[in-house]
């Protein structure tokens, strides 16, 4: 038996930077990204070969004919002053991230700003860039001796990266208000947190040594990675694997079991679908 049981398919924010890509491709004769438009390897070298479209190095001269795509995971204010030097910048960014900028709270001395994320990631990246006030909160190390070492002010500001886990944002969130005034937060995606808690759900009673948890996303997707080890900490017994394709390894691993497949926001429907096909 094979089943999807989550929703599937690209994210409204992945959605909106291929838009933006396609577009651009009509409309300059060369199109250069920063970085992958999206975390998925196979699907964003595809959508450049489509688009004709290459990344971006430092020996590319200046050409008003050149458009210079900005990820969809946000960018530092370098990457946009040196992008500036190329072409016209065209910005991906997700829409949620670009709302939840026009959110941030200024600096004030009197409240500690915090931010949760992992330090390499490009949404990480990029906020503290535009928000450098912000003391980074690893998500990727133990959260006590960090939330430990901090000054706390009376008054706090809290903001994940839209992917960190939901246990480690409570964590987090519920340290802070034992100890401030939390006068300012913004909640994970609450699309890929759908996402989890519909996996958590769907696997409550089936039997862990008779089935299989296959997250269709890229190894390189912090929400694959999320929501594998969202199920992989609620079911420790249960095989849980992030792939895109089925190779003759997994159909052998998988044989005989029941699998059960969740979406990561950085793959299409079709995607999904021939994953499960495959499987079949």
């Amino acid at each position: 038996m094979v089943k999807i049981i989550t929703d599937y398919g690209y994210c409204y924010g992945v959605e909106s930077a291929i838009a933006k890509m396609k577009k651009a491709s009509s409309s300059f004769s060369k199109l250069y990204l920063t970085h992958p438009l999206i975390h998925n390897t196979q699907e964003n070298e595809a959508l450049m070969k489509e688009a004709n479209a290459s990344f971006l190095e430092k020996e590319v001269p200046y050409s008003e004919n050149n458009g210079i795509l900005l990820s969809a995971h946000g960018h530092s204010l370098e990457e946009e002053k040196e992008a500036e030097k190329h072409g016209k910048i065209l910005d991906a960014t997700c829409p949620l991230i670009v709302s939840r900028y026009q959110r941030i709270p200024k600096e004030e001395s009197d409240i500690s700003f915090l931010y949760l994320g992992k330090a390499k990631h490009q949404e990480t990246i990029g906020f503290l860039s535009h928000f450098p006030y912000f003391t980074l909160l690893s998500s990727e190390k133990d959260l006590l001796p960090q939330l430990s070492a901090l000054s706390l002010k009376k008054k706090s500001v809290f903001v994940p990266q839209t992917t960190v886990s939901e246990e480690a944002y409570n964590k987090v969130l519920t340290y802070l208000k034992d100890r401030s005034e939390v006068v300012f937060t913004l909640p994970i995606c609450p699309i890929y947190g759908r996402r989890t808690q519909q996996a958590l759900e769907a696997l409550k009673d089936v039997d862990p040594l008779k089935s299989y948890f296959l997250v269709c996303g890229d190894k390189s997707s912090s929400n694959a990675n999320e929501i594998a080890s969202a199920i992989q900490k609620a079911y420790p017994l249960l095989k849980v694997a992030i792939v895109l394709k089925a190779d003759s390894t997994l159909k052998q691993e998988t044989a005989g079991r029941d699998i059960y497949i969740g979406s990561a926001t950085s793959v299409s429907r079709e995607t999904v679908k021939a994953l499960a096909d495959s499987l079949s």
